[in-house]
């Protein structure tokens, strides 16, 4: 059920069509207005980076509150009567400031949680940039039409009372998880499995859902990472990959159900729940979960309660055919899935448009394109001391500085030595009158490891 983001009249409100894509035959002030919407995406990018350097638990709720966002189509804007979205407020109330103070340029709300999402998910790995491909994407009270709610009746839109849409429930089998990503993502199999990673970070309030896991799914949750799979399926940790299904059967973790009593307005609730490897503490799994690794179709009934197994005792779920496949190369291939979640990821922040018709392509801020100065770093992880060897073109003699920054940072960096960067004045010509041309090579001191980025600041 597409939410209907864009009707024939904008309502006043901002639309992307204002922004024209760079274009390398546009008039200079085109470019150079693309490049400020590059650099613009790139200032508020540092700005959340902020956020979560002093908040490290907002990287999965802003995570938790794209998904939301973008189910019936990314809007910015949820409805915040739907107990489902819990908890939503709080990464809502953290961007706001950044809301208020771009939204009035062309990017707008729905952009920024998007892009807090790339970034929320870049932060928590050290192996991938999330970038934000597109901007334009429209608020819900600026398409021109009033928002729905759950009997399909007009009200005023605002970003705390969106369409009323229906979100994924905890006891969905697998056959019904895959056709809810397929239908409201265009999902395949692989792509939903991939998806449901994200439970790698963050954890389960029993305050806004029912379910109880203040440690999360995994290990290890407040890092991007394939653990979840490995957490769900077990297998031989001694094996690059396993031989047969055999091996992830007899090796399988002990889950076993269990009630969460609630009161007031909220049901009580079956999780699943097994030992952490590092201490005492439980992680948990909800039946949509399992169901990725064990097929529940006629073994739940409607409270969530499960008839068979993980393991043992019999009797066993049978394997979820579906998807078992994929959870099993993710389980065994961390690459694989970071590389695979980020493209979903993508995907599910452009839901409900037209990416290449209706969205707004936002170059990078590298020195990528024919009619800008060119740049390339000689390799992508430095250490501390090393000369950072760049090759850099500008045959036009434009005025830009490089920068040298940082990306690999851990939400747990409390030194602020993630921000470090190091900037270098670079102008056309062998002599500048404010720092010499860089034109092969520059040290950066007193960095930490890790990985780099070359970033482009044009002098306008």
């Amino acid at each position: 059920n597409q939410r209907r983001l864009r009707s024939g009249s904008s309502g006043g409100g901002s639309s992307s069509s204002n922004i024209q894509p760079f274009n390398a035959e546009a008039e200079p002030d085109d470019n150079h207005r693309h490049l400020n919407i590059a650099n613009s995406v790139e200032s508020i990018r540092e700005e959340i980076r902020d956020l979560i350097r002093n908040n490290s638990v907002l990287a999965p709720k802003f995570l938790r509150l794209a998904f939301h966002d973008c189910v019936g189509g990314c809007d910015g804007c949820v409805d915040m009567t739907n107990p489902d979205n819990a908890g939503l407020d709080i990464p809502m109330d953290a961007l706001s400031g950044i809301v208020s103070t771009w939204k009035s340029s062309d990017i707008s709300r729905a952009d920024i949680w998007s892009l807090a999402a790339m970034v929320g998910s870049e932060m928590t790995q050290a192996q991938r940039a999330f970038s934000l491909d597109y901007i334009g994407r429209i608020d819900c009270e600026d398409t021109g039409r009033g928002c729905l709610d759950e009997d399909s009746n007009s009200r005023e839109c605002r970003q705390d009372l969106g369409d009323a849409s229906v979100l994924p429930d905890a006891n969905l089998l697998v056959h019904e998880v895959l056709d809810f990503f397929s239908d409201n993502f265009g999902f395949n199999a692989q792509e939903t499995v991939a998806l449901m990673g994200a439970h790698s970070i963050g954890t389960a309030s029993q305050e806004n859902s029912g379910f109880n896991g203040p440690v999360g799914w995994d290990n290890t949750n407040y890092f991007l990472d394939n653990d979840y799979y490995k957490m769900l399926i077990g297998g031989d940790p001694s094996k690059s990959d396993p031989e047969d299904l055999e091996d992830l059967i007899e090796i399988a973790p002990g889950w076993a159900q269990q009630t969460i009593v609630n009161g007031g307005s909220i049901p009580d609730r079956i999780q699943w729940t097994r030992g952490r490897t590092q201490d005492t503490a439980r992680i948990i799994s909800l039946n949509t979960d399992i169901g990725l690794a064990r097929d529940l179709t006629g073994e739940i009934d409607s409270d969530g309660d499960v008839s068979c197994n993980f393991k043992n005792p019999a009797p066993r779920c049978p394997v979820a055919s579906q998807t078992m496949d994929w959870m099993t190369t993710y389980r065994y291939d961390e690459e694989k899935f970071l590389e695979d979640f980020e493209s979903v990821l993508k995907k599910m922040i452009i839901a409900g448009y037209d990416a290449e018709t209706e969205l707004t392509s936002v170059a990078p801020p590298l020195f990528s394109t024919v009619t800008l100065p060119e740049i390339s770093v000689a390799q992508a992880s430095y250490a501390s001391g090393q000369s950072v060897q760049l090759t850099v073109a500008n045959p036009d003699g434009d005025r830009v500085w490089i920068a040298i920054r940082r990306h690999d940072i851990s939400p747990h960096d409390s030194t602020g030595s993630g921000s470090s960067e190091a900037w270098s004045y670079v102008c056309g010509s062998t002599t500048c009158s404010d720092q010499s041309l860089v034109s092969n090579s520059f040290d950066i001191d007193d960095i930490d490891d890790g990985l780099w980025r070359a970033y482009l600041m044009k002098d306008m």
